[in-house]
């Protein structure tokens, strides 16, 4: 790549570095998708590399710019999903600090920026949740929940992310007994879920689980969802 670049001129570099990072990227994903992690972190990481020296090679404030920034952070949220299953947790960590740092500043018109913000904030909340770092979790959690609600619009991927970030909010809220904003957020996802109609079981199963858990806990906020018309759980899943 150093000799390449030495030998061509910029609007050549910039085309190759678009088209090696990409299908390092797609390779890369194929490859985990496939079980063969630790193959899929070598390409994923270096089309991380190639995708950051594209990006940083272009003027500031441009179109292309933005575009190769949503591609090189893309490449690292991805790459950090890579680390976690190969058990290089603290390559995720760097991976989705580096998106949140780089994507601080993101134009709320640019949805695909802030749409990559709020996945890398979400993933990162649940990795320090994982390891029981919950002051550290909570405030990246509601930063995502704060886009994620923004763009649920979207479309139906969009509004399933929001479950998502709904339901850690709501677990995050459940570690620290804050039952007011736990009962608030499942009531949130459980109504979600049933707008959406299709949805991943494994959802349904885990908003059910916590909201056995607040109502053993926090009975009378529950019931008082309830006689509202705002809680939709009777057992494991949201009322259909």
């Amino acid at each position: 790549m150093s000799l390449y670049d030495g030998a061509t001129s910029d609007p050549a570099r910039r085309d190759v570095r678009r088209l090696w990072s990409a299908a390092l990227y797609q390779r890369a994903m194929l490859r985990h998708r496939i079980g063969h992690c630790d193959d899929a972190w070598d390409l994923a990481w270096l089309s991380v590399v190639v995708a950051v020296r594209r990006h940083e090679g272009l003027l500031r404030g441009t179109a292309t710019e933005r575009e190769a920034l949503a591609d090189a952070v893309t490449h690292m949220v991805d790459a950090a999903v890579v680390a976690e299953a190969t058990g290089r947790d603290e390559d995720q960590i760097m991976l989705l600090s580096e998106v949140i740092d780089r994507c601080a500043d993101a134009d709320a018109a640019y949805p695909r920026l802030r749409r990559i913000l709020g996945t890398a904030l979400h993933n990162l909340a649940a990795a320090m949740l994982e390891r029981q770092q919950t002051a550290t979790a909570a405030p990246l959690a509601e930063h995502a929940y704060a886009i994620r609600h923004e763009l649920a619009v979207l479309d139906q991927r969009a509004a399933w992310e929001y479950a998502n970030t709904l339901l850690l909010t709501a677990a995050l809220a459940v570690d620290r007994q804050d039952w007011r904003i736990a009962v608030e957020r499942l009531s949130a996802v459980g109504r979600l879920l049933v707008a959406l109609r299709t949805y991943p079981e494994a959802m349904a199963g885990y908003a059910g689980q916590l909201a056995i858990e607040v109502t053993t806990r926090a009975p009378e906020l529950v019931d008082r969802a309830r006689a509202a018309g705002t809680w939709p759980y009777q057992t494991w899943t949201p009322q259909a």
